[in-house]
């Protein structure tokens, strides 16, 4: 351990970006976990000095690695995942419970309540996050659905008997590739041995979706949010036993931010239109009003204000 050197981090932060295409958070989570190690193996004389210590680490605000689906790309996403069974019902599952991949992917039969409607979280990496979800219809039925056609203990068996399955960022990638747009504004996957209906002779990507399978948890968080459920509660859904890191699930969108500013501004008029202490708001000027003592006053004008 003590061979590793600063250089030799620093060379592993650049092979993770140009090997594995990682994005910026998940170099800050693999740098930090590298960091705690180098802490124990220093309290057991494995090696004298940190080498994480005086590497640049990416801030969090150069980590942001969430995007919240919106219903057309929900859509089209899954349209398309039910081509692959375990990354669709994985994704479903995410986005109506809130959980983990790896803590959906880590359900046995036996976590499943379909009397109770309950989904149990077993095998969470802290006390908060071993909990159970009330689970929503349309997560019953795919848990139904899987229970019924189980041959193994796992609700997501892997290839070979007896095994669970570990990923599907595989099958993710497929999804987004075939949902990548051409130059003509098709997809990819409107494209036959390189042609397009359109008569495009070749694919040229302009763009693609660019998110990953945790953001369905994020969406899940968001629209939580949105619907008003209280931070407290998400926090309990979600596994969080510090209600700070919730936060960091939960974005508010400009349309969220526009329709609470018309319901803030039609309060408001409606205030306004009530009774106050100097009569009706736009129809006090040179009218009367009833004091506190019970007399009557003449309205406030400004000829009257010296």
């Amino acid at each position: 351990m003590s061979s590793i050197l600063r250089c030799h981090v620093n060379d592993y932060k650049a092979w993770r970006r140009k090997e594995h295409a990682v994005r910026e958070i998940t170099i800050r989570h693999d740098l930090h976990a590298l960091s705690k190690a180098f802490g124990y193996f220093i309290d057991h004389n494995w090696a004298r000095e940190n080498p994480v210590r005086g590497v640049e680490i990416p801030s969090d605000k150069d980590a942001v690695r969430i995007h919240v689906l919106t219903a057309g790309e929900e859509m089209l996403y899954f349209d398309y995942a039910k081509r692959f069974p375990a990354l669709h019902d994985l994704g479903r599952l995410m986005l109506n419970q809130g959980g983990r991949p790896e803590e959906i992917l880590a359900l046995q039969i036996s976590d499943i309540d379909l009397v109770t409607f309950r989904m149990s979280i077993s095998d969470g990496k802290s006390k908060a996050a071993r909990r159970k979800l009330r689970l929503t219809a349309e997560s019953r039925e795919i848990c139904a659905r899987r229970v019924r056609e189980a041959k193994s203990d796992w609700l997501f068996p892997g290839r070979l008997p007896g095994t669970r399955a570990a990923k599907v960022n595989g099958r993710h990638n497929d999804v987004l590739d075939a949902l990548a747009t051409c130059h003509c504004s098709h997809l990819k996957r409107q494209h036959q041995k390189g042609k397009c209906a359109c008569g495009c002779d070749d694919f040229r990507e302009t763009s693609r979706f660019g998110f990953v399978i945790y953001d369905f948890r994020h969406t899940f968080a968001t629209r939580a949010a949105e619907s008003g459920m209280p931070v407290a509660t998400l926090a309990a859904i979600l596994g969080h036993a510090d209600l700070r890191s919730v936060m960091k699930y939960v974005h508010v969108r400009q349309e969220s931010q526009d329709r609470e500013m018309e319901l803030f501004e039609a309060k408001g008029i409606s205030e306004t239109q009530r009774w106050s202490g100097f009569g009706p708001v736009g129809t006090a000027e040179n009218q009367e009003f009833e004091g506190s003592n019970g007399n009557r006053r003449e309205g406030l004008s400004d000829s009257k204000i010296n």
